[in-house]
């Protein structure tokens, strides 16, 4: 059975700037990743 949480965030303006800059970094880590792998499938 599948079950879900929905939550609310109301985040500080510093808040929301930290969250964004996460966000990029994990991006920007997910978007180097997907083209390793592109990479390594061409051999």
């Amino acid at each position: 059975m599948l079950t879900g949480i929905k939550l609310r965030a109301n985040p500080t303006s510093h808040q929301k700037l930290v969250l964004s800059q996460w966000m990029g970094c994990a991006r920007s880590i997910w978007n180097a990743k997907v083209d390793e792998e592109k990479y390594f499938r061409t051999f």
